[in-house]
Order: structure tokens, then C-alpha cells, then sequence
């Protein structure tokens, strides 16, 4: 290969000098600086990310929804089995999470959210006589 495609590729022998010290039998390497640097794209939060299906049943159990969203997954919240009272104490708690998180909340249907941690895009809208009662 030519020289310039070498240290285009970072393969020319230059890049790495080498430190012998003649008292120890480990040799320890030095890299120079090299300003074309490839640096990986970290996934981890990606791929670590769940989205969890709960149905609460009485109010105690936002707080389990809450831990969901605060370890990094998303959450869709079915609660039919619910009264409206809860319903309203429930959206109200997890908007206080979403908002302390950084997250989003979005109704999807009458008694049906999906909460989001910041990692997390929604895209797509919904009918407007649901999310316009979330404020």
C-alpha cells in the first residue's frame, strides 16, 4: 500500500514508538496522538431500553410505574380496571415523573398512556381531544 493510504488507515508505522527500558523486561508501548480518531458510537442505552405493559389497580401502584420510567424504560399504562379518581391521581403523579426525568407523556386512548423516558422519541399524534386534557 502507498504511504498516504497508510497513514490514512492509521497502519503506517509511525503512529506507535515503542519504550525499552533496558532494567525492565516489560516493555511499555507509547501511542502518539493521532487526530483522525474513531471514536464508537455508545448503544448501551439503546439497547438496554424496554418498554414495560402495566395495568395499575389502585393508586399505590404509580409508584412501580414510576421506578419503570426512572430505570430508563418506557411504560404503557392500561388502566380500564381503574375509577376516574385514581385514573386523574395516577397521570398526575406520573406527569410529576416525566417531568423530573426529563420524559414525556403522551394519551393514547381514553385510559391509556405512554410514558417515555428522554432517551425515548415519540413520534405520531394522537386526537387532539385526548392530549389537550393533559395540559
Amino acid at each position: 500500500m502507498s504511504n498516504k493510504i497508510k497513514k490514512f488507515l492509521g497502519l503506517d508505522d509511525d503512529d506507535e514508538a515503542y519504550e525499552n527500558d533496558e532494567t525492565s523486561q516489560n516493555a511499555v508501548p507509547s501511542v502518539k496522538s493521532n487526530p483522525r480518531k474513531v471514536v464508537s458510537m455508545n448503544q448501551s442505552d439503546i439497547s438496554n431500553s424496554k418498554i414495560a405493559i402495566l395495568e395499575p389497580r389502585i393508586y399505590a401502584d404509580a409508584k412501580s410505574i414510576a421506578s419503570k420510567l426512572i430505570g430508563g424504560n418506557a411504560v404503557i399504562v392500561k388502566m380500564d380496571g381503574v375509577s376516574n379518581e385514581s385514573v386523574k391521581r395516577i397521570v398526575d403523579f406520573l406527569n410529576g415523573t416525566v417531568y423530573a426525568i426529563d420524559g414525556k407523556i403522551k394519551r393514547i386512548d381514553d385510559k391509556i398512556f405512554l410514558c417515555a423516558p428522554n432517551n425515548f422519541d415519540i413520534d405520531g399524534a394522537m386526537d387532539e381531544k385526548f392530549n389537550s386534557r393533559l395540559g
